[in-house]
């Protein structure tokens, strides 16, 4: 028997998974198999074919702790799948398990519902989908499955699953809703406190340009005061919210938000070293520097500018 396999799978990353697709067809050798490759661009197979088999999946935008989860198969088959012929394998921080799927009424999907998820419980799954002649596709695409791994149907009698872990899988995080009050300080907070940053540290380098000493003291202030909602927003708002999500207090923090703390750090230490000129020294200070210079300015700028960047992209993982 000769047979011709194609399949194509995409997994998403950070940290949302990308819909997979597969694809599968085989023939009896007495057949007369056709096979056409287009001559520009990606290549492309076409195969007449007596058994067909595709499936793809959409994984869910995001799961709720303390509902069920529902996981649906796309499936175009020629002929129609026997009962008991498409699995999924998943583990959620526990021993790992298989599921059968079964099709709904009048559509080309099949669904498995798996139990409600904890807050902050790790899903990992994969699916295994077996044609008529025993041919296999796995979402998303693999190499073959050892013996007794999930990706085998039906696994060697007696052997125990390890788990979808141990090979290609979907995973998704299981999160509660968080209070208001944590959203807008994770999200306000970062926000404002990036403007203020970025904006003072800008304004104190135009300023020391021009001469004028006080204005840019004035501005590089105001981005400390920046630094320090930022700081409030990463360190109250954002590990209040990933702990009422997932319960732990780092894992919904952007690490891009602890890059921008530790660049913005300097600009803190600039603002608190530039005082007036006619400051007095308090008894074993060094005597009080005047307005900052424009290498003060241009080093605040570069690290406001460095850090903003950071913390926008943390922003932009959190939509």
């Amino acid at each position: 028997m000769s047979s011709f396999n194609e399949l194509r799978s995409r997994v998403r990353g950070a940290a949302r998974p990308r819909a997979g697709r597969g694809r599968i067809g085989a023939r009896p050798a007495s057949l007369a198999l056709t096979l056409a490759l287009s001559a520009c661009g990606p290549d492309r197979a076409t195969v007449e074919e007596d058994v067909r088999l595709e499936v793809s999946h959409e994984p869910p935008a995001g799961l709720v702790a303390g509902d069920s989860i529902r996981l649906d198969l796309r499936v175009s088959a020629s002929p129609p799948l026997p009962a008991g012929a498409a699995h999924v394998w998943y583990s959620a921080d526990g021993d790992p398990a298989r599921v059968v799927l079964t099709p709904l009424a009048g559509t080309d999907r099949l669904r498995a519902i798996l139990p409600p998820p904890g807050r902050g419980t790790v899903l990992r799954y994969r699916f295994t989908v077996a044609s008529p002649l025993g041919d296999e596709v796995r979402l998303p695409a693999g190499p073959p499955a050892p013996a007794g791994e999930p990706g085998e149907t039906p696994p060697v009698a007696g052997a125990a699953p390890r788990g979808p872990a141990a090979l290609p899988h979907y995973e998704l995080v299981a999160r509660a809703p968080i209070e208001p009050w944590a959203a807008w300080l994770r999200g306000g907070g970062a926000a404002l406190g990036t403007f203020l940053v970025l904006a003072g540290a800008l304004l104190a380098l135009r300023d020391s340009a021009a001469g004028r000493g006080r204005g840019a003291r004035g501005w590089l202030r105001a981005a400390a005061v920046g630094v320090v909602l930022f700081a409030a927003a990463v360190l109250v708002g954002a590990t209040a919210a990933s702990w009422q999500a997932t319960g732990d207090l780092l894992r919904d923090v952007p690490l891009a938000w602890w890059v921008a703390l530790l660049l913005w750090l300097p600009v803190v230490v600039l603002a608190w070293r530039v005082r007036p000129p006619h400051a007095l020294p308090a008894p074993g200070e060094e005597p009080p520097q005047g307005p900052p210079g424009r290498r003060t300015a241009t080093a605040a700028a570069t690290l406001a500018a460095a850090g903003a960047l950071a913390a926008l992209l943390g922003l932009g993982s959190l939509v």
